[in-house]
């Protein structure tokens, strides 16, 4: 793959707008259906580190309405982060 082929796939990754379907996290500034068109802020980082799950529920927007059926559906994994990130936000700031 040559140089430039590979710096456009990258620009693409980077503009892809994404967003996030996850419970809002007040500590982190976080609410669902946030979107991202540049990446993630670096306010976030720190939250990330200490629940990486969160990612998980960053999703390119054109998957949107699958990730919040698969949210509503009892033991796929989505349903199984939504829960973790609950259970984070629980704590965040104990």
């Amino acid at each position: 793959m040559s140089t430039d082929l590979k710096k456009e796939k990258a620009k693409k990754v980077v503009d892809t707008p994404v967003i996030y379907c996850g419970p809002n996290i007040p500590k982190a500034m976080l609410n669902q259906f946030t979107v991202f068109q540049n990446g993630l802020p670096k306010h976030l980082d720190k939250h990330l580190k200490a629940c990486p799950i969160i990612q998980q529920l960053i999703v390119p927007v054109e998957k949107l309405n699958d990730t919040l059926e698969a949210i509503k559906t009892t033991g796929t994994p989505e349903n199984v982060w939504f829960q973790q990130v609950l259970e984070y936000n629980k704590g965040v700031g104990n």
